[in-house]
């Protein structure tokens, strides 16, 4: 699994939702991780978050764009 920069997943997906697995992340802000998946329906991907996040300990699904001051990230931590 490749870890990558965050800027360079939002160069690559603007404007879509992302799921990171095991991110860095440094001043609240997401520095790196594994990129997982994508999309641009966020309802889409939220659902595929139980099978996909199986093998991280930690992963967070992100927009790439502006959001809403009122916007969340959303954090998954898998359960055994």
């Amino acid at each position: 699994m490749e870890i990558v920069n965050f800027s360079s997943v939002i160069k690559s997906f603007p404007n879509e939702w992302v799921l990171i697995g095991n991110p860095t992340i440094k001043d609240n802000l997401v520095v790196d991780g594994v990129l997982i998946e994508h999309d641009k329906d966020k309802k889409k991907l939220a659902e595929k978050v139980k099978t996909l996040q199986e093998n991280f300990e930690l992963t967070i699904l992100r927009f790439t764009g502006n959001i809403s001051s009122k916007g969340k990230w959303l954090k998954f931590t898998p359960y055994n």
